[in-house]
């Protein structure tokens, strides 16, 4: 038995001497594999000079090393209650027992007890191990395995490093010293500044302050948790990048995409790769989405999906903005929204659109540029307009065309009022024009500065004209087909219908009119002044509405913001567009006036 170096009592050393030295064979047998480069330990003559000499180097700072252009210097012992110096096999070893204190360069280790393996310059520890890097980087863990030529630690049990703000804890883990970066394999947990962050894997750069996460990852935040397959997350910064599968649980929201980060500071998110931010009642995705979850703000971009099942609403484009303030969306990129409406859905398009709902959750939506409407019972396309829950009304401007079964009606603008989710008026003002198609080249005519059409569940029923009323009506006799056209004209009429086909026409003011005989007159001419049949622009599915239009109509707002390069711009420049001065143009006062003793055209 080699001489014992005692700190102590002799039975105290005797003691450590049997038990160091079964430690010491258990260590070989389980000694990681050298790093590379590094040789087999040269034989320890066994002699007692010679030993003596060696205990005594192992102790004192020995000449820097070379491993490749970095100098690797000795492990110091610096204190042990008890060291003793022995060779096992063909390699000389340093047992020490209590109060253990090892340093090379600015890493000191603290441990129970240790063996050193000078040739090889590595150290096994065992029993509350402590690793100190320059007061920056700290370590605890149960034992450990300290490789001082490549600078790699391996800490298992109970492992626990600190660095600044971050606090990493696992079962294992692999640490460079020199380069900073710790991995784990065997699941691990990170708290950070209030966030705690558990994954299977992990690796972290403390330099950089960066941490890499897979498998399982779950990041608990103050204001939100995420779970995703892979992410990168940054302590300085609390930045957390996302690679692959993610979803965010906040307060009011959830979100989900492929890819992206989120900034814990700002609350700022970027979310790409089938993005979807849900706040009930609303829902927006699309390829990539922006929100900043303090000021409720949201960017979207590219096959956007906004939908409101509050509302009964969605709403597609391929870029949108949502305020959850304000309670305003903006979209544009040939927007197309579908709205329910009587069981029955109500779809509109136009290159703009924009809404906003009050605190009475009543929403007021803008449509410019090519604003298209479709329902299985009406149809309209215009360039402008205004739809408000306030007073259930759709209006139309600039250039507005209706359709509503065979019949077709013009003005400057239109009015659709909706009354229990079903059209119940229709206000044309200034222009007003209806032709109605009873046969195939035949147009029943009306025109007059005001016209009111009333519906009765879903279906035109009446028109009041107000003001230079004029009518062309082709008269027919059951079975025997028609016989001419009523050409009249009355400032004031009501015309009714059954089945979407005129029925009557009452004049309530003097009337000029005269019938002409179908067989002597071309019923091509037949045509007021004005008349325009456009089918041709008519949307007959909502399929429709997208079409693109080889030469879309210009237009300026109400505001006469010139719309050159809109469809590009991000910022909705309508928002604050000018009320029409028709919004409120009084209701024509035939619509409940007593009608005078009518002239029943033939």
């Amino acid at each position: 038995m080699y001489p014992l170096l005692l700190f102590g009592s002799n039975r105290l050393g005797i003691t450590l001497t049997v038990g160091l030295f079964l430690l010491a064979l258990t260590a070989m047998s389980q000694r990681p594999a050298a790093a590379p480069g590094k040789t087999s330990p040269s034989p320890v003559n066994a002699s007692p000079a010679n030993r003596s000499a060696n205990n005594r180097a192992a102790t004192q700072p020995s000449s820097p090393a070379t491993g490749g252009d970095q100098e690797v210097r000795q492990i110091e012992i610096i204190k042990a209650d008890a060291l003793e110096g022995f060779r096992l096999g063909n390699e000389q070893v340093r047992l020490l027992i209590g109060g253990v204190v090892l340093r090379q360069d600015a890493v000191t280790l603290t441990c129970d007890s240790a063996l050193f393996y000078p040739d090889r310059n590595d150290v096994r520890a065992y029993g509350r191990v402590r690793i100190n890097q320059a007061d920056t980087i700290q370590a605890n863990s149960d034992s450990l395995y300290f490789d001082g030529d490549a600078q790699l630690l391996r800490l298992m049990g109970n492992v626990r490093l600190s660095d600044r703000n971050a606090v990493l804890t696992t079962e294992d883990l692999d640490y460079n010293l020199g380069t900073r970066i710790g991995r784990y394999r065997n699941g691990g947990k990170l708290d950070n500044l209030g966030s705690v962050l558990t994954s299977q894997f992990g690796t972290y750069l403390s330099r950089d302050q960066t941490a890499f996460f897979q498998d399982s990852v779950v990041l608990v935040h103050p204001s939100y948790s995420l779970f995703a397959d892979t992410l990168e997350y940054r302590t300085d910064t609390d930045l957390a990048v996302f690679h692959g599968p993610t979803r965010i649980l906040h307060e009011s929201n959830t979100v989900y995409c492929e890819g992206g980060s989120y900034d814990g500071q700002q609350e700022i998110g970027t979310f790409t790769g089938n993005a979807v931010l849900d706040g009930p009642p609303q829902r927006i995705s699309g390829d990539s989405i922006v929100y900043n979850s303090e000021t409720g703000i949201g960017k979207a971009w590219g096959d956007v999906l906004f939908t409101d099942s509050e509302k009964n609403l969605v709403q597609r484009s391929q870029y949108g903005e949502y305020d959850e303030t304000s309670r305003t969306m903006y979209s544009t990129g040939r927007s197309l929204l579908s709205y329910v409406l009587s069981g029955d859905s109500l779809h509109l398009s136009a290159d703009h659109v924009r809404s906003k709902t009050d605190s009475l959750d009543r929403r007021e939506l803008f449509a410019y540029g090519d604003v298209r409407l479709f329902k299985s019972d009406l149809q309209a396309v215009c360039d402008s307009m205004i739809w408000r829950d306030a007073d259930s009304t759709i209006s139309l401007f600039q250039d507005p065309v209706l359709w509503s079964d065979v019949s077709q009606f013009t003005a400057d603008t239109i009015l659709i009022l909706i009354r229990g989710e079903e059209v119940n008026r229709v206000n044309l003002l200034q222009q007003a024009f209806i032709v109605n198609e009873p046969d195939s080249l035949l147009y029943n005519q009306i025109r007059g500065r005001l016209v009111t059409g009333y519906f009765k569940e879903s279906e035109l029923v009446r028109m009041d004209v107000r003001g230079n009323g004029e009518s062309i009506y082709f008269a027919d006799e059951e079975g025997k087909g028609y016989l001419g056209a009523n050409k009249a004209l009355c400032s004031n009429m009501v015309i009714r219908l059954v089945d979407q086909q005129v029925n009557r026409i009452s004049f309530l003011e003097k009337t000029d009119a005269i019938f002409h005989d179908l067989k002597l007159t071309d019923f091509r001419s037949m045509r007021l002044e004005g008349f325009s049949w456009r089918l041709s622009e008519r949307p007959l599915s909502r399929l429709d509405l997208m079409t693109v239009r080889a030469e879309p109509p210009a237009f300026e707002p109400a505001d006469g913001t010139p719309t050159k390069g809109l469809e590009t711009s991000p910022t909705p420049i309508l928002q604050d567009a000018p009320t029409p001065i028709l919004q409120d143009a009084p209701t024509p006062i035939l619509q409940d006036a007593p009608t005078p003793a009518p002239q029943d055209a033939p």
